[in-house]
């Protein structure tokens, strides 16, 4: 286990901490109860909710370096759905938070070592399931009556729906809950979308102890003074004479609601955006953004809204056929599960490279995606909500947008295996240097892609039955030369998963 465990941001989206006075009421709360002098009775969880967009995270980063600089920060997970890493499973998870701990407190340090080395999860980069009676948990049980900590202790996991299903999400919470049992100086304070799994996992908590858990939905707390404030010290970058007038901001403060990503994603097209208009136009594009088009039941219906505004801006008059290739190329800004260079995608979209990126200049245009070049990386999504709308058939009102996410990753999937064998000599473990950070990434995920692929595809099926007939030894011994990270437990995983699509009504793999 390395050292330096404190605190972990994965994903490639910026998180950045309350502006100035925002959001003063829940971060006073937050920090009152996870401040040292915590009554007897009184709850050690708090569990911190809203929808997508409403400024969690940023609450959380917030929390967390508030907790850093006071000494009461034991560990910290923030984690991005759209790059998911083993580090975000419970069977990673739980351990790193139990290492964390044990060097917190060096009573703990015995038995929690002896654990981790007997489930390997950590030494050898194994990924074993948690079960109720797996050492690493039994080893916490020592902490009830014997744990010398001392100090308070603040645990943060950030966007618990991240998990990558239900189970393991209340596995966590089960978890956690039983650490903060076991000492009464331990807080945990999670952050999540309010899923009904999660609640019904936070009611098992506290059916037996009702105190245990503290519950606050962040939209109660969010004011129309916190998104003005938030405005303003954004237009305070522009020259005076190009400011909003009184009336706009009002204007534009009604449209955010609460949620803080519909201030930010306007905001930033106004005093970012490179399209020919001027800044008063482009405030003009935001005032004039049409709400009433979305499901009038959708809590996201004015940001759903504001992104295909600035989409159809994107695409100014671009015929079908082009549109056609951004939706694709957007589609695999969703769907893929780690950042890739534009060499890669272009790849992996068996595109052109002089497109990619003459794309990427229009739509960032509108700043409706972020390009850091100093990396050389592909763009990525400011934030997961527009992702989730153009996946969303409910949600995405315009079908020239709407991403067909199961085609998509069928074919994301045939690309990846047709990748891996036209990247390998046929004798030979040699790989063919430009196809070498498509390879890598095609060696890692193809079985990702393949999971949520159309059954009955004749095409990925015979692709599959290719690979495994002439590349899948090879792959098992260039996966691991390309990708030193991965482990014995990803390969089994990806043919476990190639072996249950290929038996669920796929009859040429039977």
């Amino acid at each position: 286990m390395p050292d330096g465990l404190r605190i972990h941001w994965v994903g490639e989206r910026e998180i950045k901490t309350c502006y100035g006075a925002t959001c003063k009421t829940i971060l006073t709360k937050i920090k009152d109860w996870a401040s040292p002098n915590l009554a007897n009775g009184q709850a050690q969880i708090f569990w911190l909710s809203g929808p997508t967009g409403s400024g969690k995270s940023t609450i959380v980063k917030t929390i967390a370096t508030w907790a850093d600089q006071k000494g009461l920060l034991g560990y910290c997970r923030f984690c991005d759905r759209e790059h998911r890493t083993n580090s975000s499973k419970p069977s990673y998870l739980i351990p790193y938070i139990a290492y964390r701990i044990s060097m917190i407190d060096p009573s703990l340090a015995t038995s929690v070592t002896k654990a981790l080395v007997e489930v390997g999860a950590l030494y050898q980069g194994i990924a074993v399931p948690f079960q109720a009676q797996n050492p690493v948990v039994n080893s916490m049980d020592l902490m009830h009556g014997h744990s010398n900590l001392r100090k308070p202790t603040l645990i943060v996991i950030d966007a618990l729906d991240e998990c990558d299903d239900p189970a393991s999400a209340q596995m966590i919470i089960s978890f956690l809950s039983k650490l903060a049992m076991f000492n009464r100086r331990i807080r945990i304070f999670i952050s999540s979308r309010p899923e009904q799994h999660i609640q019904a996992a936070f009611d098992e908590v506290v059916e037996p102890c009702p105190s245990t858990v503290i519950r606050c939905a962040l939209e109660e707390f969010v004011e129309a003074s916190d998104i003005e404030e938030y405005l303003r010290e954004e237009f305070k970058k522009l020259s005076e004479p190009n400011r909003p007038n009184e009336d706009d901001i009002n204007l534009l403060v009604a449209k955010c609601g609460r949620l803080f990503v519909y201030a930010s994603t306007a905001s930033r097209f106004i005093l970012e955006g490179r399209a020919p208009e001027s800044i008063t136009e482009r405030l003009k594009i935001i005032l004039g953004t049409d709400v009433g088009k979305a499901p009038k039941d959708s809590p996201n219906k004015q940001l759903d809204n504001l992104y295909l505004c600035l989409l159809k801006k994107a695409i100014g008059n671009d015929s079908s056929k082009s549109i056609t290739r951004l939706r694709m190329v957007l589609g695999a800004m969703s769907l893929t599960h780690e950042p890739q260079t534009v060499d890669c995608m272009a790849k992996m979209l068996d595109e052109d490279e002089e497109y990619l990126k003459n794309m990427v200049k229009s739509s960032g245009a509108t700043n409706i995606i972020a390009y850091n070049d100093s990396f050389g990386l592909f763009p990525n999504f400011p934030h997961v909500s527009l992702p989730e709308l153009l996946t969303d058939a409910e949600r995405c009102v315009d079908e020239m947008f709407l991403i067909d996410a199961s085609c998509l990753e069928t074919y994301l999937f045939r690309r990846s295996l047709n990748i891996i064998i036209d990247g390998l000599a046929a004798t030979s473990r040699e790989v063919n240097k430009g196809f070498r950070d498509a390879m890598r990434y095609a060696c890692q995920h193809w079985a990702r892609h393949l999971e949520k692929a159309l059954h009955k595809d004749a095409e990925a099926a015979e692709t599959l039955c290719r690979f495994v007939q002439h590349c899948l030894l090879i792959w098992l011994v260039v996966a691991k030369e390309i990708h030193p990270e991965s482990n014995v437990d990803d390969l089994y995983l990806a043919m476990e998963t190639a072996r249950k699509w290929a038996v669920c009504d796929n009859k040429a793999l039977k």
